[in-house]
């Protein structure tokens, strides 16, 4: 009896088995590399994000604003700023004080504001000391308040500060602010240069109506020691922590630091 050949090629079983586990090794690639891509661009967001908030900071040690000619008075109380006038630089009773940071913790989607302040030179009609927004409240500069993106559309979760006592103060607000050395009778600088001063702002959350007027109340802003911004993408998360060993106040030429660490959830 002769023995039956068997047909060269696979039968529609074999295929099917060869099918599914060429998908199934298609489907694990694709999640690795997938994973791998959002893994890289959530790192590039974080790291371009720190980017930003450093370049405003040197922003303000610079003292880099706007060649807007602004117009600008102190009544001793407030200080009040217009476009049109004088040229920057050369206004005698005012001075560009610093930047605010508005980080709304997702409620305007990946968006964030970068409010410009002008601030006494003197408190009100007599120089002395160094002035500070509990001197002299600042005005918010509104021609040149820029609206910024968080790199990547990643979600600004929560922004807590710490202060110089320890306590801890969850305010979407933070302040990068000048402040003058000291001056003698005339007006002339007796002390050292500027410092830079990190603040937060009290008060300030998403749901805040009149972020100026808030902003213009020099009893609202707070020494801040740390401040730390937490981000994620959905499924990772970051600290972005602002801060240096100096405490708050740097002096001329050094920098506040914006430090980034991956972390499972904060």
């Amino acid at each position: 009896m002769k023995g039956g050949r068997r047909a060269f090629g696979y039968t529609i079983v074999e295929v099917m088995i060869v099918l599914a586990v060429s998908s199934v090794m298609f489907l694990i690639a694709a999640t690795f590399v997938s994973g791998k891509q959002a893994s890289a661009a959530f790192t590039e967001g974080t790291n371009e994000f720190a980017s930003q908030l450093q370049t405003t900071i040197a922003q303000v040690i610079n003292g880099q604003y706007s060649d807007v000619a602004l117009q600008c008075s102190s009544n001793g109380t407030t200080t009040t700023v217009s476009i049109g006038g004088n040229g920057q630089g050369t206004n005698n009773s005012c001075i560009f004080l610093g930047k605010v940071v508005f980080l709304a913790q997702g409620a305007y989607g990946p968006n964030y504001q970068v409010l410009p302040l002008a601030g006494a030179r003197i408190v009100g009609s007599a120089p002395g000391g160094i002035v500070t927004p509990a001197q002299e409240a600042p005005a918010v500069i509104a021609p040149l308040i820029s609206q910024e993106v968080v790199p990547q559309q990643l979600d600004v979760s929560s922004v807590q500060e710490t202060d110089a006592g320890g306590a801890t103060h969850n305010f979407v607000g933070i302040a990068f602010l000048e402040g003058l050395g000291s001056v003698d009778a005339s007006g002339n600088p007796t002390g050292a240069g500027q410092n830079v001063s990190l603040y937060y702002i009290n008060g300030l959350t998403p749901a805040t109506a009149g972020v100026n007027s808030l902003l213009a109340n020099g009893n609202n802003y707070k020494p801040a020691k740390t401040v730390t911004i937490c981000v994620n993408d959905g499924k990772r998360y970051a600290e972005l922590t602002l801060g240096s060993a100096a405490g708050s106040t740097n002096p001329q030429g050094s920098s506040l630091s914006v430090a980034v660490k991956v972390v499972t959830l904060c």
